[in-house]
């Protein structure tokens, strides 16, 4: 009787592979689907008798699907260090993906916090377990702080600042603007911090408000940004002195004097 070569339709879908073996000639049978780290659910991983053997013409042949990767359960790592958890995910036939650093109050440096997946699910083997490390507790937010409190601080934590001058800033004369790192950023210590500290609000030219109407000159003086607070000595509604005059920084408070008649 003839023979031939059983064809390769290893990778091929199980419904593509018995097309094909069919076509040729033929028998198929389905084995239960087994599996495998290499070959996709449903597809073909080998047939019976293998491919390349020579059979004779008709004869049967058997495939073998794959059920997809094998999985297996994620082990709980954390409160380990990096190493010993890694050896942990390969002992439990897991593959070690990217390490992230990431900041925490609670859990020292160099310790595993967590894992994605999380620990206790069924994760594919091929698949890459993320793994969370402590880098320590998080940078604090330094906006809207005084500049020297924040240079105790870093000094007391072995952190290093770059101190840069804001630019159109109305915040009080030391007050930091910005920061890089960003606020809750993981930081470590000998690491430099650029704080952004205002030199003090602009100085803003007063206007001359002599003889206005008192909500004409509350109104004009607000506008330029100041804050304005009333003194009244007398029965009128128009403005007879004001103080501080000329020049003043942006957001300060300018005193309205009310009540003598002209």
């Amino acid at each position: 009787m003839d023979q031939t070569k059983v064809p390769s339709v290893a990778g091929l879908t199980e419904s593509a592979a018995v097309r094909e073996l069919r076509g040729d000639g033929f028998t198929v049978r389905q084995a239960t689907a087994i599996n495998d780290n290499s070959v996709k659910a449903g597809s073909v991983i080998r047939t019976v008798p293998a491919i390349g053997a020579r059979v004779h013409k008709g004869a049967s042949i058997t495939l073998v699907p794959s059920a997809g990767p094998k999985t297996t359960k994620v082990p709980d790592v954390s409160g380990q260090q990096l190493a010993d958890a890694e050896q942990a995910l390969r002992n439990a036939g897991l593959k070690v993906g990217q390490v992230h650093k990431v900041a925490s109050s609670s859990v020292d440096a160099g310790i595993v916090v967590t894992t994605s997946p999380a620990p206790g699910l069924l994760w594919p083997q091929p698949k890459p377990v993320a793994i969370s490390v402590s880098a320590g507790p998080p940078l604090p937010n330094f906006v809207g702080q005084n500049q020297q409190a924040i240079q105790q601080w870093a000094s007391q934590n072995d952190i290093q600042l770059n101190v840069q001058q804001a630019s159109n800033s109305d915040q009080p004369q030391g007050t930091i603007t910005s920061q890089s790192p960003a606020p809750d950023t993981p930081i470590t210590q000998n690491e430099t911090v650029t704080i952004m500290v205002s030199p003090g609000p602009p100085e803003v030219s007063i206007p001359n408000v002599d003889g206005q109407n008192i909500n004409d000159a509350r109104s004009a003086l607000h506008q330029l940004g100041f804050k304005v607070t009333v003194k009244k000595f007398g029965p009128f509604n128009k403005v007879f002195n004001y103080s501080p005059n000329n020049q003043a920084p942006k957001g300060s408070t300018i005193t309205l004097y009310t009540g003598f008649g002209f």
